[in-house]
């Protein structure tokens, strides 16, 4: 087992170095998406900031709160685009093109070499600023010294359930000739998880919620964090990634079996 952890490692160690070789080549690219990304920022948390300007608290949150759960979205954003992101976009391309024949041959899990080869370094640069985010709202939202210690663990749950979604809906390109309009998906979800919970209908919060469960990656964590007695959504989202964990590896391998080489 150990010595399958340092295989990954070094592998994983390889892929860095691939990446930041690609950035220092590419500078313009680079600073562009620096760039693309401090916008977004502004875009996100700006809007949200212009409507409490006539609103005092919305679904019970007020403006600090609603900014830390954006906050929060924004570090798993991040951490989306800089380790994650660019293996779905590729994967639509390797399949049409025949490049995942070597990719599958290769003695190391086929999940792991498809979605975590990629690695965005640009976006890694905005890193700090996402967690002054983080710390300058939860300290005006009132967060304990025990909340900040949660956030690394909160995060990597709500990024393990986002992921998890999108590897099983990146599946169905095994059965499509254009895999875009899947990845177009993905983001229109990514688009709907960046809002809590409370602002959607009945309906649409229990699609989001039992079927497509993209309202379990931020909201659950961000409440308990504000209150701990609201635990059972903490709960279900913990159950909601086991389960997503075992369709999606079913799913993978259900599409592997069935798929036909774009190269033969």
């Amino acid at each position: 087992m150990l010595g399958q952890i340092k295989i990954y490692l070094s592998v994983y160690k390889k892929f860095l170095d691939c990446a930041f070789s690609r950035a220092t080549t590419f500078r313009t690219s680079f600073f562009l998406i620096v760039i693309m990304d401090l916008f977004f920022y502004a875009s996100v948390l700006g809007s949200v900031d212009f409507i409490f300007q006539h609103v005092q608290t919305i679904g019970g949150w007020n403006r600090n709160q609603f900014l830390f759960f954006l906050s929060f979205m924004l570090a798993i954003d991040n951490l989306h685009m800089s380790f994650l992101s660019e293996n779905f976009w590729i994967f639509a391309l390797d399949l049409k093109s025949g490049v995942l024949d070597y990719i599958f041959i290769r003695p190391v899990s086929s999940i792991f070499l498809v979605f975590f080869r990629s690695i965005r370094v640009s976006t890694m640069l905005n890193t700090p600023l996402v967690i002054y985010f983080l710390i300058h709202f939860g300290a005006r939202a009132d967060l304990h010294i025990i909340d900040f210690l949660l956030l690394p663990f909160l995060l990597l749950i709500s990024l393990l359930i986002m992921v998890e979604i999108e590897i099983i809906i990146s599946t169905l390109m095994f059965w499509l000739i254009e895999g875009n309009g899947i990845n177009f998906l993905r983001m229109q979800l990514q688009n709907v998880a960046r809002w809590p919970d409370f602002v959607y209908g009945q309906w649409a919060k229990r699609i989001f919620t039992l079927f497509c469960p993209v309202l379990l990656i931020g909201t659950p964590s961000v409440r308990f964090i504000f209150k701990k007695s609201d635990c059972f959504p903490l709960l279900l989202q913990m159950i909601a990634m086991i389960v997503l964990y075992m369709i999606m590896t079913k799913f993978w391998f259900y599409g592997l079996r069935k798929y036909e080489s774009a190269s033969s």
